[in-house]
C-alpha cells in the first residue's frame, strides 16, 4: 500500500462505529487520518506505518516486535519492501538491519 491507496481506502470504507476517524482494514488494524495529510496504519494502539503525502512511509513497531506486527507491516508495505526475522533480529529484505523509525520511499501517486 502506498499513500494514494491508503487515502482511497480511508475514504471508501465506512468508519468504525464508536471509533471516530478510524477505518478498519484488518483484525485490530485501522487507518487513521492525521495532521498534514499523514495517514497512520494503527495496530492495536501503535502507529506501525505512517503514509506521508511525499511518498515516505515511516515504519515503527514502538518496541512491539511480534509476529503479528511483522505480518501487518509486510501486508501493508508496498513491494519490494519486506521485513524478516533471523536469530531474534529484524532485517529488511536487502539484509540491512531494521530500526524503528526507518523510512522507505515510494511514489505517492502510484
Amino acid at each position: 500500500m502506498n499513500y494514494a491507496e491508503a487515502r482511497k481506502t480511508l475514504h471508501e470504507r465506512l468508519p468504525v462505529r464508536g471509533k471516530k476517524g478510524l477505518t478498519k482494514v484488518g483484525h485490530n488494524t485501522y487507518l487513521d487520518q492525521r495532521d498534514e495529510g499523514v495517514i497512520a496504519l494503527v495496530f492495536w494502539s501503535t502507529d506501525i506505518l505512517l503514509f506521508k503525502p511525499t511518498g515516505e512511509i515511516v515504519v515503527d513497531t514502538n518496541g512491539y516486535r511480534t509476529v503479528t506486527t511483522k505480518t501487518r507491516i509486510n501486508e501493508f508495505l508496498p513491494a519490494p519492501y519486506r521485513v524478516f526475522k533471523k536469530d531474534h533480529v529484524w532485517y529488511w529484505n536487502n539484509d540491512s538491519a531494521f530500526s524503528d523509525g526507518d523510512i522507505v520511499i515510494t511514489n505517492p501517486l502510484l
